[in-house]
């Protein structure tokens, strides 16, 4: 099993970056079969929130070890939370916020598919690129 490598928030700005350019060399639209639209709504959801709860602890200078304290669990028990290779529950979430002290904000917003530039064939205008980027966000505030 691999460890995850924490990322600088420089890097973390790069792969950002690289991920609405991405955007550009991908299929003009996302899967059109029910199944792949749950797969890559719940990939995409889930990064959202591993994102949102790493930078949060990275601007309050937590580490997984002090989150584990919070959570009453084990170091390893973090890193298989945070490593996105699990199905996070309701109740995962929940302790997730309580032990950060936090709270998750949680959009619904249109989907990529349909967009009136993606209905076209054309590439997505770069506000439209940030709107897509920000669809169904998962925040994590104090």
């Amino acid at each position: 099993m691999s460890r995850r490598m924490r990322l600088s928030e420089a890097q973390l700005e790069r792969l950002r970056q690289a991920y609405l350019e991405a955007e550009d060399r991908a299929p003009a639209s996302t899967p059109e079969s029910y199944e792949g639209l749950v797969a890559f709504e719940r990939d995409h959801l889930s990064y959202q929130i591993l994102d949102s709860v790493e930078r949060y602890m990275q601007a309050r200078g937590w580490d997984n070890k002090e989150l584990a304290a919070r959570l009453g669990v084990t170091e390893g028990r973090v890193s298989q939370i945070l490593s996105g290779e699990q199905n996070l529950t309701l109740r995962t979430l929940a302790s997730l916020a309580a032990a950060l002290q936090g709270h998750f904000h949680i959009t619904l917003a249109d989907t990529p598919v349909g967009t009136a530039a993606s209905d076209r064939g054309e590439a997505p205008a770069p506000a439209e690129k940030q709107a897509r980027a920000d669809a169904g966000s998962a925040h994590f505030a104090a």
